[in-house]
């Protein structure tokens, strides 16, 4: 009796172990599919992510806070390269900025080559570079969604706030 208790506690300890690893992924952004659409900030928790995130916490080395930059790490090289070589694709693609899987905000994938107004922030895709990946938001008459205390309070205890 004594030994299925303990092995009983064992299985639940592992579990507990396993459950809250998947559960906290810090700050991720995910890609979606093509066809996705939204509309409104105010939507983001239906959103069904991906599985694997474009960009996880694991690639992030620091996050300067009043540009909205984010520096990678060699981990982030390849998937970077695949939007440098692919620009006309993800042109328009949403990508959604997560804490531990929790949508914050969405933007998109945008060419500097088109002029149409946005109102949401937006990556351009003519400065993703290997090593940054900078979030723009030009949309001076509503508020910024990047400016959001959970990501900062969040970048700031992980110790990636510049």
């Amino acid at each position: 009796m004594k030994r299925i208790t303990i092995i009983l506690g064992l299985c639940i300890g592992i579990f507990a172990l396993c459950s809250c690893k998947t559960q906290n992924r810090g700050l991720e952004i995910y890609v979606l599919n093509k066809k996705a659409e939204i509309v409104q900030q105010n939507v983001i928790a239906e959103i069904e992510l991906p599985e694997i995130p474009f960009i996880s916490q694991d690639n992030i080395e620091k996050y300067y806070w009043k540009e909205h930059v984010m520096l990678l790490n060699e981990g982030a090289s390849e998937k970077i390269a695949k939007i440098k070589a692919n620009m006309d694709d993800y042109h328009e693609t949403i990508f959604v900025l997560t804490i531990d899987r929790v949508p914050i905000y969405w933007g998109r994938f945008w060419s500097i080559k088109d002029s149409r107004y946005v109102d949401f922030p937006i990556i351009p895709l003519e400065a993703v570079k290997k090593e940054r990946i900078y979030i723009h938001f030009y949309d001076m008459n509503s508020e910024d969604p990047r400016e959001n205390a959970k990501i900062y309070t969040f970048l700031k205890r992980e110790g990636l706030l510049l």
